[in-house]
């Protein structure tokens, strides 16, 4: 026992997580790429073109069930839809849970954050925004706690921890929540009942300009989306709009990649 002590604290210390942090970088049409595999999963960090982390804001984005970061970073063209954004954001796509019977991979905002810091880019100190689709509301639930976190948007994915954001709606005013609805319209529309500033659209405008000013302004907009749930990701039309309500300054267009 007295040998084995030693062998477990050298397995839990900090650099030995560290030595089991593989990065690979690259560079991609939208911006610059990092894929950090740690031991609790796959972090996806984009730096677009034009992107100044003086007046920066965090986008972070959480997959559905039934997904992998992985598979919806190449299928779905994720590096492309946040870039489309035109949001001078870091961009960090995240693993998360699989299915009910799998675990949540990154509970903690704080963890992820430090991993990015440490082996993609040094942070920028601007608003974090977390976009959720389907499942991925489970684990921003995790992260309501997180002092920084201010801005919500769950793509068809309200479907459960209620009270937990409403409790995260009401802690602080700078809080807003964005719904984008297809099959959770009915719990989602439950949740905004009898709340004040709230805004409802029947769709999701083709472009930010779309939106009327109450609607951008409002602490809790709920869209009933004519995409289905999977199209909600997968159209590229969806996805790009909506985070422009999340108060992030823009790319001046002469900054942004011309393609």
């Amino acid at each position: 026992m007295s040998r084995l002590f030693p062998t477990l604290l050298a397995l839990l210390s900090p650099s030995f997580v560290e030595a089991r942090v593989h990065v690979q970088q690259d560079e991609l049409g939208q911006g610059r790429h990092q894929r950090i595999a740690a031991p609790s999963g796959v972090i996806h960090v984009l730096r677009p073109r034009g992107y100044r982390r003086e007046d920066a804001g965090v986008v972070l984005y959480v997959h559905g069930f039934n997904n992998t970061v992985d598979r919806t970073w190449r299928e779905d063209r994720l590096a492309h839809q946040l870039s489309k954004s035109g949001l001078n954001a870091l961009f960090i796509a995240v693993a998360a849970p699989r299915s009910l019977m799998d675990t949540v991979k990154f509970p903690d905002l704080g963890r992820v954050l430090a991993l990015v810091s440490r082996h993609a880019t040094r942070l920028p100190t601007g608003r974090i925004v977390a976009v959720g689709h389907s499942g991925g509301y489970w684990t921003i639930a995790s992260w309501l706690d997180h002092a920084r976190l201010e801005r919500i948007v769950l793509l068809d994915g309200m479907y459960g921890f209620v009270a937990e954001y409403q409790r995260w709606l009401a802690a602080d005013r700078r809080h807003r929540i964005v719904f984008v609805a297809r099959g959770t319209a009915r719990l989602s529309r439950r949740f905004i009942r009898g709340l004040k500033g709230v805004a409802i659209r029947g769709d999701v405008p083709a472009t930010f300009e779309g939106f009327t000013r109450r609607q951008r302004g409002a602490r809790v907009l709920h869209m009933r989306s004519q995409f289905s749930h999977s199209g909600i990701v997968k159209s590229g039309k969806v996805i790009p709009v909506v985070l422009q309500l999340s108060g992030i300054a823009r790319i001046p267009r002469t900054a942004k990649n011309p393609s």
